[in-house]
């Protein structure tokens, strides 16, 4: 399994959208509570947490989402309606934020991608809030947090179609008649038990460019135009899954957001001070750059004249808290370097104004692969106070927890068995949009074929997360 990504598809998508005139606004003050704290009451008994703290699994075939004590053991689960649509996260309150499937209308019941259902579920069991978020033109997907004004920030698809596509500058042989999934954010403020008014909204399909047509919007070529995305990026793939959100955070101090995209194996931030019409845009917001890329990174720049920098890859992200965000804003970022791969965790430093990397990434760790023998870790969490650091095997629903280079314990979900042929994909397959890479185009033809790999029995997981031993008693 060493050096191949397995990849496996559970989607949903987004389009245009009218946001009510009266709440469309962003402020970065914060607004009264929407999503409240869910009433504990006498019976939950928190669970000792153990040594590093709780681990929060979200199997991706159960209906069930499981925690973890330091020590690896179930100690609590929480049930659900649904399976489970890629992300869940625990809330200091004892109650889970889940983002589930819901059965699926046309198009998105044709491309097989699956979420669009967001709940809040209390400790005991409670259905405290259940929305679909599923349209003919998005579907939520991929990853969902609260914010401290109490909406959810859910990451989505959009669909386009093929029409659509062609008209803005992608090629025709890279698209079929089933279109292409696009990313986004929503923002949500829920009402009642199963509703949510949209009051933000940022979409990729606003800050695309293109180097194939001068007569079609948005041209630019060669190379790049600040702030957005090539839309010939990922020329290997036809879709309609393009690219996918995978994880979000939100650093609230700065108000930014932090999108790791699957796919480029980048992670992005943005502005989330903006209007849903600045975000549109390139003026406004914060930051006055309105709704473009403010960063793009997957790994460390090589020197001026030195040879090109290995091959990297985002898998995870999240904003660095605590001391190591003392002097700004700063990442922790787990990727894929190399060929082939090998895991490594950084922080990475960003200066306040520019957010551009400020400096060498600092390497915080690096996850033992194996020898080559076991899969690469497909997702983790970082502690940073701690030292510790938790990476999945994904499709074999293993989790493992690791301080320095001690491995402290292996969890094995066994929820949601199911029989996969999995899909092998092989690494630096993505390529070029408009700039030329003649060298990694060149390599293609060396690889070797794709393995075709047996039918498994296995229980996958789709995300896990880490959270600190004193969190539900906050």
């Amino acid at each position: 399994m060493h050096n191949k990504s397995l990849l496996l598809l559970m989607g949903v998508a987004l389009c245009a959208l009218d946001l009510p005139g009266a709440d469309t606004s962003n402020p970065p003050g914060l607004k009264p509570p929407a999503l409240p704290d869910s009433p504990t009451g006498a019976s939950m008994v928190v669970p000792e947490a153990h040594g590093i703290g709780y681990t929060l699994v979200v199997p991706r075939f159960s209906t069930q989402t499981l925690l973890l004590d330091g020590r690896g053991r179930e100690v609590h689960t929480w049930p659900g309606t649904t399976s489970g649509g890629e992300s869940a996260r625990m809330l200091s309150d004892g109650s889970l934020l889940r983002l589930a499937s819901t059965p699926l209308s046309a198009p998105f019941n044709q491309l097989g991608v699956s979420g669009g259902r967001l709940q809040h579920i209390a400790w005991d069991g409670r259905l405290l809030w259940d929305f679909a978020d599923a349209t003919s033109d998005h579907l939520a997907y991929g990853d969902l947090l609260k914010l401290p004004n109490g909406n959810v920030l859910v990451s989505v698809l959009e669909f386009k179609t093929r029409q659509e596509c062609e008209a803005r500058g992608r090629e025709p042989g890279l698209v079929t008649d089933k279109g292409m999934l696009v990313p986004g954010l929503m923002e949500f403020s829920p009402r009642g038990k199963s509703a949510g008014v949209p009051v933000w909204k940022w979409s990729l399909w606003d800050h695309l460019f293109q180097g194939r047509n001068p007569n079609l919007p948005e041209y630019q070529y060669p190379g790049e135009k600040k702030g957005a995305v090539d839309l010939g990026s990922l020329s290997g793939s036809k879709g309609p899954v393009w690219m996918t959100p995978a994880v979000l955070d939100y650093n609230a101090e700065e108000d930014l957001l932090l999108v790791v995209m699957g796919g480029l194996g980048e992670v992005w931030v943005l502005d989330h001070g903006t209007t849903p019409a600045e975000a549109a845009t390139r003026e406004g917001g914060r930051r006055g750059a309105g709704g473009q890329l403010l960063l793009r990174w997957k790994g460390p720049a090589g020197a001026p004249g030195a040879a090109e920098p290995p091959a990297s890859r985002v898998i995870s992200a999240h904003w660095a808290r605590g001391s190591s965000a003392a002097a700004g804003p700063g990442l922790n970022v787990m990727r894929y370097e190399g060929q082939p791969y090998k895991p490594v965790v950084e922080f990475v430093s960003l200066n306040r104004e520019t957010l551009q990397p400020a400096g060498a990434p600092q390497v915080t760790f690096r996850p033992a692969d194996g020898g080559g023998k076991q899969p690469l870790p497909s997702g983790m969490d970082w502690l940073s106070d701690s030292g510790a650091a938790m990476f999945s095997e994904n499709l074999h629903g293993k989790v493992h927890l690791q301080q320095g280079a001690k491995t402290l314990w292996t969890h094995t979900n066994q929820h949601g068995r199911v029989k996969l042929r999995p899909q092998v994909v092989k690494p630096g397959e993505e390529c070029c949009g408009n700039t030329a890479a003649p060298a990694q185009t060149a390599a293609k033809a060396d690889k070797p074929e794709p393995v075709k790999l047996p039918e498994m029995e296995v229980a996958p997981v789709s995300r896990v997360r880490l959270y600190p031993p004193d969190f539900l008693k906050r």
